[in-house]
């Protein structure tokens, strides 16, 4: 349907289908195979609608699909921080704490495990076993980190593998591959992941990721604004060249929200629209980005799941012909008007690709959220309206853009007063309080429940 006749289904609710008479396709001999053998847009409209995930080839692990309408990669345990789930400190740090982390000095019961110490190894294989029990159809098992920069053991055996691998990647990757080759013996076609993540996202000098292995490779801190083979995202890229010299079977947990504010603009299509492909050519099989997953709202998410959805699949594909299709299908005679505002918001990032101008927890004041181009977004969005003020299905996604624009310009105003009694005591001006009653109502409306990762909702 889509790749013979046409057929695209843009957000959960709008699709296009093309009107004939007739239908005539001739013999079909059709065999493809994805770029990616895990593609996972993890974002909250790629998550929870069964028919636009199957249509739009997904496979995420935590996507709500089942076997009946084609399956996904399934992980037997989470997906990533699972090294306490192996080993608890609860269960045994006091009774045993060398098998966890040395730093400065003293055994931290809430850092990271002691990878060179047997006992953590047995007890990791053994956890490993009874996952594999539990869910005898899993695919994939995280065997990584916890979430926390720093903390990796410093006691002279973790320390000697350190030095020798010449990175914090060394004493993961071999304990990782020790985990691996146990399970291997019994289990040949389960697969073991671990991450480069932080501390550990330089790989290792002389250790390899096993066959069953996946490393996944996370990228926070590049730049989201431009290209990933950018000077901007230098450090991030030549990770990602180092650790494909040393295996072809690499996944990417990326990253592309505002985490902080979901609503807050981010205007990352054209790093959306290049990364596959460039992450492709370096050899990596597993694709995870990582979006406003939470809830609906999150800026620009409809548009980049979407294009993460066709691009997972065959990044090969002219992106910017994805996007033009997405955008006349969604925002109908709008369509122009809405190209425009697209360039618009992304025009502060086409002067310098230098420089790293967009993050994925940057605050209301960035530098690109200026005057110029909230007012001119307020402009194009007004006329866009006016356009589409007939098609109902248009103006409720423009409305969805309008809320991210709102977002954003109340996140600027810096109040001068307290709120009495539900309402601001000065310092907002009558044009800011409608729109924050806008914003309102449109949270209802499109049922968004959280406005940040963390925190309150």
């Amino acid at each position: 349907l889509q790749d013979v006749l046409g057929c695209r289904w843009f957000t959960k609710t709008i699709s296009k289908i093309p009107k004939t008479p007739t239908i005539a396709v001739g013999s079909l001999n059709v065999h493809q195979k994805p770029s990616f053998e895990l593609r996972d847009p993890y974002y909250y409209e790629a998550l929870v609608n069964t028919e636009w995930i199957v249509r739009n080839r997904i496979n995420g692990s935590q996507c709500r699909v089942d076997d009946t309408a084609g399956g996904k990669v399934r992980y037997g345990s989470m997906i990533a921080h699972t090294f306490f789930s192996l080993v608890p400190p609860d269960t045994y740090f006091d009774s045993h704490p060398e098998y966890f982390s040395l730093v400065k000095g003293k055994r931290l019961r809430d850092r990271q495990l002691c990878l060179t110490n047997p006992e953590v190894l047995k007890i990791a294989v053994a956890g490993v076993k009874q996952w594999i029990k539990n869910s005898p159809n899993a695919d994939i098992f995280s065997v990584a980190q916890m979430d926390n920069e720093g903390g990796a053991c410093q006691c002279e055996n973790c320390i000697a593998v350190k030095e020798r691998e010449g990175a914090e990647s060394g004493p993961i990757l071999e304990f990782v591959n020790a985990v691996a080759r146990e399970i291997g013996k019994e289990y040949p076609d389960v697969l073991i992941e671990t991450l480069a993540y932080n501390y550990s996202a330089k790989p290792p000098r002389h250790v390899k990721p096993l066959p069953n292995v996946r490393v996944r490779l996370c990228t926070p801190w590049g730049c989201k604004a431009h290209r990933l083979d950018s000077v901007c995202s230098r450090d991030t890229y030549r990770n990602m060249l180092a650790w494909s010299k040393i295996t072809h079977q690499l996944y990417i947990w990326d990253y592309n929200t505002e985490f902080n504010d979901y609503m807050l603009l981010h205007p990352s299509l054209d790093y959306t629209k290049t990364v596959f492909g460039i992450f492709n050519k370096t050899g990596g099989i597993g694709y995870f980005m990582q979006g406003s997953y939470q809830s609906p709202g999150g800026s620009l998410e409809e548009i980049k799941a979407y294009l993460c959805a066709r691009l997972m699949w065959n990044p090969d594909q002219d992106a910017d012909q994805i996007l033009d299709e997405y955008i006349e299908g969604v925002y109908g005679r709008s369509a122009p008007i809405i190209k425009e505002w697209i360039d618009l918001i992304h025009s502060p990032f086409k002067k310098n690709t230098g420089e790293k101008m967009l993050g994925i927890y940057d605050l209301p004041d960035a530098a690109y959220l200026t005057p110029e181009i909230l007012d001119g977004s307020d402009e194009l969005i007004e006329k866009a309206l006016t356009v589409t003020a007939d098609d109902p299905v248009a103006l409720d996604a423009i409305g969805k853009i309008r809320m991210s624009v709102d977002y954003t310009r109340i996140a600027q105003i810096k109040l001068l007063g307290e709120v009495a009694a539900g309402k601001y005591t000065y310092g907002v001006s009558d044009k800011n309080l409608d729109r924050i009653d806008r914003w309102l109502a449109g949270l209802k409306h499109y049922g968004i429940t959280h406005l940040r990762e963390s925190g309150a909702p």
